[in-house]
């Protein structure tokens, strides 16, 4: 299977879009990975570009 990307560029971040857009990502490699044990052992890579604080902070507690 060909990897997946999910991108999203804005300037002004709204909380509900990125969340939803999280959510969709994590239904997405859940079921990918339950399917596909090759996925599964290669697993993800979410890149929060530095962004930890704040709302970035509370995304990422979100989907974890």
């Amino acid at each position: 299977m060909a990897p997946q990307l999910f991108l999203y560029v804005a300037d002004s971040v709204s909380p509900d879009v990125y969340r939803a857009l999280m959510k969709e990502l994590a239904q997405t490699l859940d079921k990918q990975f339950s399917g596909n044990s090759e996925s599964r052992a290669a697993g993800m890579i979410i890149n929060t570009m530095g962004w930890v604080e704040n709302l970035g902070l509370e995304v990422i507690l979100f989907v974890s």
